[in-house]
Formats: structure tokens, C-alpha cells, sequence
């Protein structure tokens, strides 16, 4: 489950909400590879505050011992769209209906630089496999990527994800995949950090991201209503896709009992779900008061 939903509510309760890097003012002109011998979260990407102007600013970003970044960002009265790049590679974002995505070419071009030269030739198959199992075709759109330059984008959440699955090749048989893995972490982490940048750029606020998040979990995997209501001292849990009926003295403890019981009702009661996978949605229902005049 994503520590995304515990902070909105629909997740599991032990999951824990997602710091904030700080951001750095540090540059250096120092020519670094893409990767090196550093072990994960050894050194952060962080940029400092972006300022931009109606034209634009050029960043000189905080650089660690795995990549180096130079950010630029453009603001159009019609469009705007973010530009970086990874290694020296470009990679374009743009905001599109409200929502943030990432251009699709200019992924593929990242990846496919930490692919080994023997995996190389399969990025696109690893690309497009992974977005089709981790999203759908809400996840796919066109939008403008600097000037008149219209191109396909992922949804930056489905990026994220495919980007997550692909670094965790790191305990497999293949010393292709196995060194591939560990390069596409190298990416994973700098984009993570590279997100927050372009939300600056685009005014997007934490809860903006969160929420942009959870409107596309619930719609590739929708949460299984759990009806709450207090009355009498007591909270009750009904969800009759599960078959649950719970209660309990408060309202912390009722949702841990959820989640307690929820994987075992799900596999019992509804045949082919797959459990790792499961989503609750605590909606709250005022209880009728039957007394009443």
C-alpha cells in the first residue's frame, strides 16, 4: 500500500507520510557520471528554489556523487511546461487539465541510458509492459512540450511507479538486470527530487500532489467503501463487498480492526482479488436517531 494513502486517509494505518527533502544552494561545474560506487540515499539531488521569469532562468543545482542537473524553466501564458535534464539527457514536464505529467520519449531515453548495453535493446519493451500493468489509458495523453512542440506524457504517478518497478531487479540471477536495477534507482532518486521542482515551477502545492495521486488510485484501483457511524458511544464498520460488520470504543481502534480482518474477507469472500492490492475508503454516515420526534 502507498504511504501516499495513509496521508489521505485510505490507507493502511502503519504506514508512515512522506518527508520533504530540503533544498540546497550548492553548484559546481564538476563533471560527474550518471552513476557511481555511492550506496543508495548516499548523497541527494537537491536544487535550490526555482525562480523563474516570463522567459527564463537557468538553474546551477546542488550536485551529488550520481548525476548532475541543469534546470531550466520556461512560463507560457497558454501552456507552461518544465524543462531538466538527467545526465545529459532532457527530460520535459508539462501541466495538463491541472495534473502533472512527464514526457514518454524522454523517459524512455533515461531508462534506456541505465539499461546495460545487453538489456539496452529491450527498454522499450520493459517501458511499455510496465506502463500497461501499473496504469491505463488515462495515464497517456499529449500536451505541449516547449514552443509548438506537442508530444505524448505519462502521468507523473505512473512514472514514478514504473520507475519504482524497475529498480527492484536488485535480487535476481541476471548481472544484466541486477546492474540495470541499481542504475535505474540512480534515476528513480533523482526524479523523486526533480518532482518537487516542477510542483514549485507550476505553483502545485504538497496536498495538490497528494491528491493528484489519490484521484488516480481511484481510478485503477478503487478503494472498497467502509461505512462508518458513531452512535451510543461506539463506532460501527459496515462494508458489504467484504461482509464486515465491526465495532469499537474509538475510531482509531475501529480502523485498525479494519485492516486487521480486511485481507482475510477479501480472499474469502471475494474470489480472484487480489489482496496486495487492497484499498479501504472510510466513509462517514450520521447515524438516524430513532427516538427522535
Amino acid at each position: 500500500m502507498r504511504v501516499a494513502d495513509r496521508a489521505l486517509g485510505t490507507g493502511r494505518p502503519e504506514g508512515r507520510p512522506h518527508s520533504r527533502p530540503k533544498l540546497g544552494r550548492h553548484a559546481t561545474d564538476e563533471k560527474i557520471p550518471l552513476w557511481g560506487g555511492c550506496p543508495p540515499n548516499a548523497s541527494g539531488l537537491h536544487s535550490r528554489p526555482l525562480m523563474c521569469s516570463d522567459t527564463m532562468s537557468m538553474l546551477r543545482p546542488r550536485v551529488g556523487s550520481q548525476a548532475r542537473l541543469y534546470a531550466r524553466c520556461y512560463t507560457f501564458s497558454m501552456d507552461p511546461f518544465f524543462e531538466t535534464s538527467f545526465g545529459g539527457l532532457r527530460v520535459r514536464f508539462a501541466l495538463k487539465d491541472g495534473d502533472l505529467f512527464v514526457s514518454k520519449d524522454d523517459l524512455f531515453a533515461a531508462v534506456s541510458e541505465c539499461f546495460t548495453e545487453g538489456l539496452r535493446p529491450h527498454a522499450a519493451m520493459f517501458v511499455d509492459t510496465g506502463l500497461s500493468m501499473l496504469g491505463d489509458g488515462e495515464d497517456r495523453k499529449v500536451a505541449l512540450l516547449g514552443g509548438s512542440v506537442i508530444g505524448a506524457v505519462i502521468h507523473f504517478h505512473a512514472a514514478a511507479n514504473l520507475l519504482d518497478s524497475l529498480s527492484g531487479f536488485t535480487d535476481v540471477e541476471s548481472d544484466d538486470l541486477r546492474e540495470s536495477s541499481f542504475r535505474v534507482n540512480t534515476l528513480r532518486r533523482w526524479y523523486v527530487d526533480t518532482i518537487l521542482q516542477v510542483d514549485k515551477h507550476f505553483g502545485r502545492t504538497f496536498m495538490d500532489t497528494l491528491h493528484s495521486v489519490k484521484d488516480r488510485l481511484d481510478r485503477i484501483n478503487p478503494p472498497l467503501i467502509v461505512h462508518v457511524s458513531h452512535t451510543e458511544g461506539f463506532w460501527t464498520a459496515e462494508c458489504d463487498e467484504l461482509g464486515l460488520v465491526t465495532e469499537a470504543e474509538s475510531y482509531e481502534e475501529l480502523t485498525d480492526r479494519v485492516w486487521a480482518v480486511a485481507p482475510e474477507l477479501a480472499h474469502e469472500n471475494l474470489p480472484g482479488f487480489d489482496v496486495d492490492r487492497l484499498r479501504l475508503g472510510f466513509q462517514h454516515i450520521q447515524a438516524a436517531n430513532i427516538n427522535a420526534c
